[in-house]
């Protein structure tokens, strides 16, 4: 018999739950393995973290933060749960200054041996081990070598480079039970890649858990005094030439007048924050800047207040030229029921099929704003629908599935 609740937006599975029916008399403690500095918006981090406390399992989020994004406020994940601990990894000053001296590969393995002792009284109740990305998958290997505990690989960004520390991290890669990453094209190329065969491979899309959303704010137009009669673009997230911006910056003295264009995340680089300065000095009213960081829990505030999102990356390499499916932001438009316009790389545009339009180029986003405005309703209506499919626990309840049966444990 199937347990799930039925709404009229469909199954909604672990989400809706009451306390008693997702806690099990038998929990796992799973440890989950960061090293990427900006954890704390990391989606896929954040979401399983969360979906595990939903079933009663206790979760040790490893977390290693860089003092310079953190003054930019990149920190700890905003994660309230009381089975969420989140343990700061922090590396003695001496032993960074010794081990910097030698090269990454060593000093990849030094850290993770450190690691692996430091926290040596943890593992010993440790059910299940998560590793992100190459150098999450060292640590966790190099765990799983001195306490046998089982553990997965979870590749969030897809590395294409030849080096000792990355065929480490494919050696541990190719021992994990199975592997997560976020679409069948990027499994394709972790696969040659890792060297692992496609059914070791398992499909976790980069959304989050809930319904969808409908409700409208008015965040942007508030911080910058935007008319209601203006319809608001957004790009969002790092705000760089790879992610579009310098292209789509270009073109906005051709779109219908209106709409404007709000660029909304971080920007790295200080000579191209001056370029996008310089641009709204010359399109005032048109183009506005922010760098305000939103705390996760309100992050959809801003999808909510805006009528477009962009999807764009320039394909530098491989990881860029197919982001289309591990892009966060196509997710969370299509939670909000936001259309979109992407560019011409691979996947997009079965992607964005009913919920979007593809361009071959800068000179066509004009046109194809307006037809977005003309047909908003449908594009609107589409995503909503196309988000239930990719809802968060729905991917994840299977992958559940499998780590019970490694562990041991019944559903």
């Amino acid at each position: 018999m199937d347990d799930r609740k039925k709404t009229r937006n469909g199954y909604l599975g672990s989400r809706i739950c009451r306390a008693k029916e997702c806690i099990r008399e038998s929990s796992m403690k799973i440890a989950l393995i960061t090293t990427h500095p900006w954890v704390g918006i990391s989606t896929p981090v954040i979401e399983t973290a969360k979906f595990l406390a939903s079933k009663g399992d206790e979760v040790l989020l490893f977390i290693q933060l860089d003092s310079n994004l953190q003054t930019i406020g990149l920190g700890h994940p905003d994660l309230d749960s009381t089975r969420i601990q989140i343990i700061p990894v922090v590396f003695p000053s001496l032993f960074t200054m010794i081990q910097n001296r030698f090269p990454v590969f060593l000093k990849e393995i030094i850290s993770s041996l450190f690691f692996w002792y430091k926290f040596r009284s943890v593992w010993k109740s440790v059910s299940f081990l998560i590793g992100y990305d190459p150098f999450g998958i060292i640590r966790t290997g190099v765990i799983a070598r001195f306490t046998k505990i089982s553990y997965i690989y979870h590749s969030l960004e897809l590395y294409n480079v030849s080096s000792l520390v990355f065929n480490l991290a494919v050696c541990f890669v190719k021992k994990a039970k199975f592997t997560l990453i976020q679409d069948r094209n990027r499994a394709r190329i972790l696969s040659v890649l890792s060297k692992i065969v496609m059914k070791e491979i398992l499909i976790l899309r980069n959304s989050t858990s809930g319904f969808a959303i409908r409700s409208k704010e008015n965040y942007f137009r508030k911080k910058f005094k935007i008319d209601r009669s203006k319809k608001i673009a957004l790009v969002t997230g790092t705000l760089l030439p790879l992610t579009g911006i310098e292209v789509i910056l270009k073109t906005t003295s051709e779109w219908p007048n209106d709409w404007v264009l709000v660029l909304h995340g971080w920007v790295p680089d200080s000579q191209f924050l001056t370029h996008i300065k310089n641009e709204i000095s010359e399109n005032p009213g048109r183009i506005f800047l922010s760098t305000d960081l939103i705390p996760s829990e309100q992050k959809f505030s801003i999808f909510q207040s805006v009528d477009l999102c962009f999807i764009w990356y320039s394909p530098d390499d491989l990881n860029l030229k197919y982001a289309a499916g591990s892009a966060g932001k196509y997710y969370d438009s299509l939670r909000c029921g936001l259309p979109m316009i992407g560019n011409q790389i691979p996947m997009m545009g079965r992607l964005l099929e009913g919920v979007g339009i593809v361009v071959r180029n800068e000179k066509e986003i004009a046109a194809a704003i307006k037809k977005i405005s003309a047909d908003y309703d449908t594009f609107q209506e589409n995503g909503f629908r196309k988000f239930e499919n990719f809802e968060f626990s729905r991917s994840f309840e299977p992958i559940y599935e499998k780590i019970n049966e490694i562990v041991g444990l019944r559903m």
